[in-house]
């Protein structure tokens, strides 16, 4: 059988020009559009050499997001072998300690070019609709497992790094006595350099060996802050490499690891919101995204969905006060969704107001007094606890929670009446019921395209700050994607 011709190597009369060899469509020529739109930002007066036009580390950091490489290395050796990275650099050729530094530098410019790519979105037929999905996703941190401490351990480990401390300062003095004096009694051959691994490892054991270096000294003090700073917030771990991560359920399995988290808010996919936390829980976001979203989106945003872990009573009912349709459940009614009850539905004991006194009364005629009060989640709770015992009551079954429950308990909450015909609304009304279930297709899928097309399941850096650079560079990454698919690398609205 006959093969094609290889021919041997040898060199090219024209060679391979990125501008001519490169597809019209491709993802770098639409990314170079779109930057290349966005302007330059202001650069700094200074010593030295002048340094490299943001748009081009912005260009090669984008491209690398929007292709699921997060390596600043491997960013470097595409620059200067790959034909999409060689159209973006022209003749630069920026190292991975420059393009590292460009992912953290140059948030506000990330942000600015996510911003730009929704009215893009808007004069190229991508149009939003004014109603926002909003829900988050959490990474891994880029910490060490083997830095991961407990609270049961703080005490010990600041000990130990306090005993490192204090040696090295003695071996600090005797270095600048044997100065003084002229006398060496090195041997010549290296000590072992201390390593923080070696600390936490022999917190059991024995003091570790090795001669703690100026920059290992720093570390033994910052990790010392930290564990302080640890206790005083009362956390149950902290981890040395990245102190403001936290534990935190990660990935499809929610398995406990530290990390950091990613939320968002996308109208018709097109993410409007976005932003970075160390916060486990979802409580008390939604308000911020959704005033992010309604600075960010072109239409007036006209309703809100979201998953029971962003309700918040007082905050829904406001919301519904404003006329936005929050298809937002909580706990409860979101569980009955899930798992709906196939018997016939208990009706609730009714309790009556007593108008003359701030009291209520059940069926079988007990009173129910005052007891407490509290504010939570945008609303006023009181409480009320029967006068006498629900033991022996016909209506103990439904009425007591449990068996060992003497008297019964019933909270009221300030905007309860509002809330109630809120979530009954996803019981009665089909369409409201679908509305919810189309958040999962709306929201979710924007974390499915960041971990799978992407590649992105880890946190590249450390610390928050340069956790939501990152952040604004995965969301403009995403932003880039969506919107080259949607056109077809054709874009409108450039120069």
């Amino acid at each position: 059988m006959a093969f094609r011709p290889h021919a041997s190597s040898s060199a090219l009369l024209l060679g391979y020009d990125p501008e001519v060899s490169l597809p019209l469509d491709h993802l770098a020529r639409f990314i170079e559009k779109v930057v290349e739109s966005c302007g330059r930002p202001r650069s700094k007066e200074g010593p030295g050499q002048p340094g490299f036009d943001p748009r081009v580390l912005a260009k090669v950091t984008l491209y690398a997001y929007a292709t699921g490489v997060h390596s600043s290395r491997r960013m470097e050796q595409n620059c200067h072998e790959h034909l999409a990275y060689l159209y973006l650099v022209r003749d630069d050729r920026p190292c991975y300690r420059t393009l590292c530094s460009a992912r953290v530098l140059y948030r506000d410019y990330f942000e600015r070019i996510w911003v730009s790519l929704i009215g893009l979105a808007q004069v190229n037929g991508m149009a939003c609709v004014g109603r926002i999905a909003i829900d988050s996703t959490k990474f891994s941190a880029n910490a060490s497992g083997d830095l991961v401490i407990s609270e049961r351990d703080y005490e010990a480990l600041a000990a130990r790094l306090r005993e490192h401390l204090d040696a090295a300062a003695c071996a600090d003095s005797e270095e600048d006595k044997e100065e003084s004096r002229r006398v060496k009694t090195e041997t010549g051959v290296p000590a072992a350099r201390l390593q923080m691994r070696q600390v936490v490892r022999s917190l059991d054991k024995p003091v570790a060996e090795g001669k703690a270096s100026p920059r290992m000294v720093r570390r033994l003090e910052e990790a010392l802050q930290t564990l302080e700073a640890a206790k005083a917030e009362g956390l149950k771990h902290v981890s040395l490499s990245d102190p403001d991560a936290r534990m935190m359920p990660i990935g499809a399995k929610r398995r406990i690891g530290m990390g950091h988290m990613l939320e968002a808010a996308a109208d018709s996919g097109l993410l409007v919101a976005s932003g970075t936390s160390n916060l486990a829980s979802d409580t008390g976001r939604l308000l911020p995204l959704l005033e992010e979203a309604e600075k960010n989106d072109p239409e007036p945003v006209a309703g809100v969905l979201a998953d029971c872990g962003y309700y918040e009573g007082g905050v829904v009912a406001d919301l519904l006060d404003r006329g936005l349709d929050a298809v937002i459940p909580d706990s409860v009614t979101a569980g009955a969704m899930r798992r709906p009850q196939t018997g016939p539905l208990e009706e609730p004991v009714a309790f009556e107001k007593l108008s003359d006194q701030d009291a209520y009364r059940c069926p079988q005629g007990n009173v129910l007094t005052f007891k407490q009060t509290w504010d939570s989640g945008g609303q006023t709770f009181t409480q009320y606890r029967a006068s006498r015992s629900c033991k022996g009551c016909p209506l103990a079954e439904r009425c007591l929670l449990s068996q060992k429950t003497k008297r019964r308990h019933l909270t009221v909450q300030s905007r309860g009446e509002t809330l109630q015909k809120h979530l009954a609304r996803f019981t009665q009304d089909d369409e409201f019921r679908k509305a919810y279930h189309s958040r999962g297709p709306a929201i979710e899928t924007v974390f499915a395209f960041m971990r799978q097309i992407l590649e992105f399941t880890r946190w590249s850096v450390r610390g928050s700050d340069r956790v939501a650079s990152e952040g604004a560079l995965l969301s403009a990454a995403y932003q880039m994607r969506k919107l080259h698919i949607h056109t077809g690398g054709a874009i409108k609205g450039t120069a």
